[in-house]
Formats: structure tokens, C-alpha cells, sequence
């Protein structure tokens, strides 16, 4: 992550996704012709190639643009903290396109990360230890 800012800082997050994901179909498409021999198996369907085609560009592409993007302008530190409302944001789509029932204890889980980031950049314990001084700093004058 720092390297990604201090390097990419000056790169726009396009490029940056665009690289990135040539670069890693490029080594996938090797590893995937050594071990599955993609020639020896049957032609998908269109449906298969257009569920396909949505991932890439909605689930990998417009994620790295969005990605990098943020990188740039937040920090590695706060790019690496979105990867964690990842669980919470899989149980809320789960709810509301495919009906699964969300539980008390995911509920609880999906707290404990949410008081986990709010204490994590560190923002919140300042703002309690700079409240804590000031009523301190009250009732000694």
C-alpha cells in the first residue's frame, strides 16, 4: 500500500487497474493452459460468456478503478480498511437480493467491525482523549 501511493500517486487509477489486470491475465492464462488445457474442453455457452464478461468488468475492473482511486487519495492505510466492510456488505447484498436472513450474530460481527474502524484510524480515541482534557482542563480553573 505505501508503495502504491508513493508510486502511483502520479498515475491515474485507469492506467493503474488497466496494467494490473493485463499483467495478471497474462500469468493466469499461462497458469490455466499448463494446468487445465482449456482446448480439450467444450465452448461455453453465451450466457456463460456474458456472465463472464460482467464479472470482469463490473466485479474486477470498475473495483480496481475504484480501488486505486481511493489508494490515491485516502492512503494505503484507509484502502486496506475497506477490505474489511467486505463480510458486512456480502451479508446486506445477501439480504436484499437473494433473500438469506441475516442473524443476531452477524449483526454482532458486523458491529464489532464497525467499532473496530471507528478506533482503528484513531480518530475516535482522540476525540475522547481531547474531550477528557478539556473537562479536565475546565475544572481546574
Amino acid at each position: 500500500m505505501l508503495w502504491g501511493r508513493r508510486y502511483l500517486a502520479d498515475v491515474a487509477p485507469v492506467k493503474s487497474a488497466t496494467c494490473q489486470l493485463i499483467s495478471s491475465t497474462f500469468v493466469i492464462s499461462v497458469v490455466v493452459a499448463v494446468v487445465d488445457r482449456p482446448w480439450t474442453l467444450p465452448l461455453p455457452g453465451a450466457g456463460t460468456w456474458l456472465a463472464l464478461g460482467a464479472l470482469a468488468l463490473f466485479g474486477t475492473a470498475l473495483a480496481y478503478i475504484v480501488f486505486f482511486e481511493i489508494l490515491v487519495r485516502a492512503g494505503g492505510s484507509n484502502a486496506m480498511l475497506v477490505t474489511l466492510l467486505i463480510p458486512v456488505s456480502a451479508l446486506l447484498l445477501g439480504n436484499l437480493f437473494l433473500s438469506e436472513p441475516i442473524f443476531i450474530f452477524e449483526i454482532g460481527g458486523a458491529a464489532i467491525i464497525g467499532l473496530g474502524l471507528l478506533f482503528f484510524d484513531g480518530r475516535l480515541p482522540h476525540r475522547i482523549i481531547r474531550l477528557a482534557t478539556d473537562r479536565t482542563n475546565i475544572r481546574n480553573h
